[in-house]
């Protein structure tokens, strides 16, 4: 892992979405952040910076997102001192309809592995109606997502399925492979 920077997407499926990010200090002197906030194709659209007090916390509105000119795009954290330094977390939010999300952050991979084959996976999407037993709002639907943020400085191809159950079936689907630009960020668009 590369220390000091962190990689990350956000994605808002209506206008409205913001974001925050919470920095917390754990060193006994002050650390100083940047936030970088781009759009689907790594063009900058805000900077934040921060400085983070001794044994503090900082947190960083991210309201440039509600004015985003794309739907999906990417978030890039440079910070001083030791790796370990700082605990960071983030998340989406859309107060008006009580929507909110974490925004995931990762440190992106050493050179050697950039080549490496990986699989990743997400669970528990959701489609439809809510089931009134989750006390989700009464008219409350679910359509899944997927997103994907290349944190690499090569192009990545992605060779995505889909798997969900018919009953007790398994069922999948294999979608058109596509290759994702260094530092950009693609919705999947799911059908």
């Amino acid at each position: 892992m590369q220390g000091n920077l962190l990689e990350g997407f956000w994605w808002k499926q209506k206008p409205g979405v913001t974001g925050f990010v919470v920095l917390s200090n754990v060193l006994g002197s002050p650390a100083h952040a940047n936030i970088s906030i781009s759009d689907s194709d790594a063009n900058v659209i805000a900077n934040h910076s921060a400085t983070i007090p001794a044994h503090g916390s900082s947190l960083v509105n991210l309201s440039d997102l509600e004015s985003a000119p794309s739907a999906e795009g990417g978030i890039r954290i440079t910070y001083d001192g030791p790796s370990n330094g700082l605990e960071i977390n983030g998340g989406l939010e859309d107060p008006a309809v009580g929507y909110s999300a974490h925004l995931p952050l990762h440190f992106p991979p050493v050179t050697a592995a950039e080549h490496a084959n990986q699989s990743f996976a997400a669970l528990d999407l959701m489609k439809g109606a809510a089931d009134p037993m989750m006390s989700f709002p009464s008219g409350t639907t679910f359509s899944p997502y997927a997103v994907v943020r290349n944190i690499s400085n090569q192009p990545v191809t992605i060779r995505p399925s889909v798997w969900w159950m018919d009953g007790i079936v398994p069922r999948s689907i294999r979608l058109p492979q596509f290759t994702v630009a260094p530092y950009h960020t693609r919705n999947l668009n799911l059908p």
